[in-house]
C-alpha cells in the first residue's frame, strides 16, 4: 500500500526485493526493484534518481501511469468478475 501511495504522489518508487509485493507494483518504467539486501546497488540507484532530472521525470510519469492501471474502476470490474 505504502507503494501505491507513493506513486499516487507521482513518486519514483524503488524497494528491495522482498517476498509480499513490489515486483508486482515496480518496473522499470516507475522505479528500482532492488535484489534483498543489496544496499550498495539500493544507494547508487537512489543517488542516480536524485541527479538525473530527466530520469526521475521518466520515472514520475510511470508512477502515474500505475495508479491508473490500479483504479477503483479497474480493480473493482476485476473483482466483479471473480464473483461471476
Amino acid at each position: 500500500m505504502v507503494l501505491l501511495e507513493a506513486a499516487g504522489f507521482g513518486l519514483p518508487l524503488i524497494s528491495f526485493n522482498c517476498p509480499s509485493g513490489p515486483r508486482d507494483i515496480i518496473n522499470n518504467n516507475n522505479g528500482f526493484l532492488i535484489e534483498n539486501n543489496n544496499d550498495e546497488l539500493y544507494k547508487e540507484n537512489l543517488i542516480r534518481m536524485m541527479k538525473d532530472r530527466t530520469m526521475l521525470d521518466v520515472l514520475s510519469q510511470g508512477s502515474k501511469q500505475l495508479c491508473l492501471d490500479w483504479s477503483n474502476e479497474k480493480i473493482s470490474a476485476i473483482w466483479m468478475k471473480i464473483f461471476k
